[in-house]
């Protein structure tokens, strides 16, 4: 129902404090983004709400639990995560997807399509059984990016979490993706770090991260 982030101080190795006592509450099924400058800690904070990074105080919540080593591994499997920086094996499309061997071919069909895939691979020869090459270089940035879509909505995550994750799209595919994904996410939480404005309109809440302190810039 809500994961909870109480006083947060965090810092790298040697370096001041990136965050301190920073709150912050994201109900279920609540779409927010972070904006910021670069280097301001966006990413930093996701990777903290996602409980891959450790804090130097404070505790985060889950469902008035608080996040150990006990429960991180049920919180991870609940996160579809989209990066920046996709990595892709030199197999499939549908192995890239799917992520192994045994592939549900009926969700697959339904993640190409909602990931704004289906026309690039109605267009190869060998449709979803294409190699992608290797690190994905017969792709282009946007498709690798929707093959990156593709596989964390295969996952039927609750939480879905994209990091500049539409950097490689022109503004019309990204708004494309970012109205399907809103469409189809409407009982999950979304969080996203924005590297522009045009994809978060629909969002609820918008913070801005700004010398250190989470600032609510928007709220619907």
């Amino acid at each position: 129902k809500e994961i909870r982030l109480e006083n947060i101080s965090f810092a790298y190795y040697n370096k001041d404090n990136l965050f301190t006592h920073l709150n912050l509450s994201i109900k279920k099924g609540e779409k927010i983004a972070f904006i910021g400058e670069s280097g301001c800690g966006k990413s930093t904070l996701v990777d903290i709400i996602m409980g891959l990074l450790k804090v130097k105080e404070g505790k985060i919540y889950i469902d008035n639990e608080i996040l150990n080593e006990d429960n991180i591994k049920s919180l991870r499997s609940k996160i579809g995560y989209i990066p920046q920086q996709i990595y892709l094996f030199n197999d499939s499309i549908a192995k890239n997807i799917a992520f192994g061997d045994e592939i549900d071919f009926n969700l697959l069909k339904e993640v190409i399509k909602q990931a704004n895939l289906e026309n690039f691979i109605k267009s190869l020869p060998n449709g979803i059984h294409t190699k992608v090459g290797d690190g994905g270089n017969n792709l282009s940035g946007g498709q690798k990016q929707r093959i990156a879509i593709a596989r964390a909505l295969y996952l039927k995550p609750e939480i879905l979490i994209l990091d500049e994750a539409t950097s490689a799209l022109d503004n019309e595919s990204e708004m494309k993706i970012m109205d399907e994904l809103f469409r189809i996410s409407k009982d999950k939480t979304m969080i996203i770090i924005a590297h522009r404005l045009l994809g978060i309109a629909k969002c609820d809440k918008v913070y801005k991260l700004e010398h250190s302190k989470l600032i609510l810039e928007r709220q619907k």
